[in-house]
């Protein structure tokens, strides 16, 4: 069994900002635009690719008439390991602001069996952050 689904996604717009904190000062558009693709691709052996990719330009009050690019991207894949639990992993990058963010993801979804003496609608999805900090500076000569 397998099969594939692909989203693609376009907005933009504007936001206003004001550039003083009088009331009577007239408010800047900050404008904006972004396109994207996504897309699901079941497999073999009950596994799911997924993967997302956006690119924008954004204006902000920092960088008044000029857009600035932003990208993002993830990919990973889930895997149906038995009823009621998918392990699922990949990676994130994002770029703005001249930064490069890349970020690993693990995670685990499961449902408790319907045999359960605690009746529950909602499946338990524990969420457990792990953090890690690297700072790079740099040294002037």
């Amino acid at each position: 069994m397998s099969g594939y689904q692909l989203f693609w996604t376009a907005n933009g717009g504007f936001r206003s900002t004001t550039l003083s904190t009088s009331t009577d000062s007239s408010a800047h558009r900050g404008y904006y635009f972004n396109t994207g693709v996504m897309g699901l691709h079941l497999q073999r052996k009950f596994r799911l690719l997924f993967y997302q990719a956006t690119l924008g330009f954004s204006e902000d009050g920092t960088t008044m008439r000029q857009l600035k690019p932003i990208f993002t991207a993830m990919g990973g894949q889930a895997r149906i390991i038995k009823y009621g639990f998918i392990l699922y992993y990949g990676g994130y990058i994002n770029y703005t602001d001249g930064r490069l963010l890349p970020l690993p993801f693990i995670g685990a979804y499961t449902a408790l069996p319907p045999f359960s003496t605690c009746k529950s609608r909602y499946p338990y999805k524990p969420v457990y952050p792990i953090a890690s900090i690297k700072t790079f500076a740099h040294r002037q000569k």
